[in-house]
């Protein structure tokens, strides 16, 4: 997800979604010291991390029928 992303835009972002097979990068994670030094985009994570855990998020996923796979699956 690109920086200053919201709830809102990822929503929009899955109900645009094409049939088949589609990668939704991000880059989720914890902020800390360790990751601050190993990378540019640090700060964002933990928002990102925030918004794909989100339960309207979750609810739209269901709703539109999205599978969640891992990238190996494919």
């Amino acid at each position: 997800m690109r920086e200053g992303v919201t709830l809102e835009h990822l929503i929009d972002i899955l109900k645009a979604l094409p049939e088949g097979d589609v990668e939704l990068m991000t880059h989720p994670g914890h902020l800390d010291d360790s990751l601050r030094a190993v990378s540019s985009y640090a700060e964002p994570r933990p928002r990102e991390l925030a918004l794909l855990l989100d339960p309207a998020v979750r609810r739209l996923i269901d709703e539109q029928g999205i599978t969640l796979i891992s990238f190996a699956e494919l």
